[in-house]
């Protein structure tokens, strides 16, 4: 249903579909016509603003992983001295940073930035807990916050 939705949205405004559809029923047009308040606003929601903020939500959820990955994958490398462990860090440092000036096309700066940290400093705080055997002092867990 919703891939039918958005193939009439490319053939124009709710507006134009409803009335095209509606001449072209005939007398069931009449049905057509008083759902096309509820047609509009379908075809809003898949397309508009709306769907581009939340992609680039989406973007910057997954550029701070890519930075709590970046930042495990630099621990491994240790100081740069292991080649595979570096190009994973050095790939996924870039593929952050290129996902968080796409989400920034939409997302307020502050906003994003915020998020991007947080998401990566509480990611690796719970990685280095979880996954390294890192003590969880006061200090480490507060950091993030």
């Amino acid at each position: 249903r919703r891939a039918s939705l958005t193939a009439l949205a490319r053939y124009g405004t709710a507006d134009e579909v409803a009335a095209t559809v509606a001449h072209l029923a005939g007398p069931g047009g009449a049905y057509i016509t008083r759902q096309r308040h509820l047609l509009g606003r379908r075809l809003r929601g898949l397309s508009g603003a709306g769907r581009y903020e939340s992609m680039a939500w989406l973007l910057l959820g997954v550029a701070g992983l890519l930075e709590v990955v970046w930042a495990l994958a630099l621990k491994d490398a240790q100081g740069f001295t292991r080649l595979g462990p570096s190009l994973v860090a050095i790939t996924a440092a870039m593929a952050s940073f290129g996902l968080l000036g796409a989400a920034l096309r939409t997302v307020p700066t502050g906003v994003a930035y915020v998020a991007w940290v947080g998401i990566g400093a509480v990611g690796v705080t719970l990685a280095g807990i979880l996954l390294l055997g890192e003590t969880p002092a006061p200090r480490s867990c507060c950091a993030p916050a």
